[in-house]
């Protein structure tokens, strides 16, 4: 791409035609107008201002904010926009049912590993620390106890027995707070979900669309810009 030679910035339009009359050694002559001389073009061919004097051919480029109307597409061969198309999903949305998947995704897989992972690490280190300890309880002694015990601690339900050394009830209290937090979290997001329904798009790519055997209609975004509204698109 070539770049212009000309150092005032008069815009992109005005740098994008400078650029073309360099590359195709042509002179390009700007007149300035205000905005109340734009003009317009009607149903009967007639035009006012500017878009006169095109239509007339005393002028041979438009450059500026003019709006893409049917009649000036009619008479007048208009520009694409220089600005990146995109594509617009119109699709209906549905609500979500409420399911076992639902509960289990209100957490990311990562953050479930990272639980699990928790609670495993802690209980196998109350479990050993308990078996080097003769004052501890048989109940976290024994691994399958200590296992239960630190389950309904992290659902946030009681235990029976409580762990007799510093060091085990250090990690038991850190755990039940690790729990309070999580279960606070997970409950929190379950309540809004039952409370709020959430809806999600009924199709999530065009292969849904073909194998329902929907309409389709493709539209670029340039062609909604129009200066009137009483033009329904299909």
């Amino acid at each position: 791409m070539r770049v212009s030679e000309h150092k005032m910035n008069q815009g992109i339009e005005a740098n994008l035609l400078n650029m073309i009359a360099d590359i195709l050694n042509i002179r390009l002559v700007y007149n300035q107008s205000a905005y109340s001389t734009w003009g317009n073009i009607f149903a009967d061919g007639s035009a006012t201002n500017d878009v006169k004097h095109l239509l007339h051919n005393e002028v041979d480029i438009l450059a500026g904010s003019y709006g893409k109307t049917h009649l000036r597409c009619v008479y007048f061969d208009c520009s694409r926009p220089y600005i990146q198309e995109s594509l617009i999903w119109c699709v209906p949305r549905v609500p979500v049912e409420v399911s076992f998947k639902n509960m289990i995704t209100i957490l990311t897989l990562e953050v479930w590993l990272c639980i699990f992972l928790l609670y495993f690490t802690v209980s196998g280190l109350m479990w050993c620390m308990s078996r080097c300890s003769r004052r501890e309880s048989n109940t976290y002694r024994r691994f399958i106890d200590i296992f239960q015990n630190n389950f309904l601690v992290i659902i946030g339900h009681g235990v029976n027995v409580l762990p007799r050394t510093t060091i085990v009830r250090h990690f038991l209290g850190m755990f039940l707070i690790f729990g309070v937090v999580i279960n606070t979290v997970y409950n929190g997001y379950f309540t809004s979900i039952l409370s709020a329904p959430t809806f999600v798009q009924k199709y999530d790519d065009m292969e849904d669309i073909y194998k329902h055997n929907l309409n389709t209609y493709f539209l670029l975004n340039s062609a909604l810009i129009f200066a009137f509204t009483n033009v329904r698109m299909r």
